[in-house]
């Protein structure tokens, strides 16, 4: 059985599945999925997502919806700064570390701790290892 449209249904398909793609592809926009906090700051709207400017990603406007499309557009533009390069004391290698008060790769800490069992950590050395709850 051959089924033959007019010209209107044709378009009135066409139509229905260009709106049905337009609404998927809204709802990965950053804004929508990282829901950012939307509050006034002075004469504009902010959307932020993060605890400040520094650290968050945020975007500006006269309304709302004109400051999540702001931070739509941060959020793709937004690049961290490297971390920069450290070299291990204890072995040379070089390591990425955001503290500056760090000096061992996480290899060298691991050893010193294997041949020391009874020695103390030193508080926030392994602060990811004892947030996932891991042994180092």
């Amino acid at each position: 059985m051959e089924v033959r449209l007019d010209e209107q249904t044709m378009q009135a398909i066409w139509r229905a599945a260009v709106a049905v793609e337009e609404a998927a592809r809204s709802l990965t926009l950053p804004h929508v999925v990282m829901k950012p906090r939307i509050s006034i700051d002075g004469d504009q709207w902010c959307a932020i997502y993060g605890d400040d400017l520094a650290s968050g990603v945020a975007g500006f406007g006269e309304t709302p919806y004109k400051a999540c499309e702001d931070f739509d557009r941060e959020w793709e533009n937004r690049r961290l700064e490297p971390i920069p390069k450290k070299t291990c004391h204890g072995c040379e290698a070089e390591f990425r570390h955001e503290k500056p008060d760090v000096h061992f790769c996480g290899e060298c800490n691991r050893k010193a701790l294997k041949a020391r069992p009874d020695a103390k950590i030193p508080e926030g050395l392994f602060e990811g290892y004892l947030k996932r709850g891991l042994k180092p």
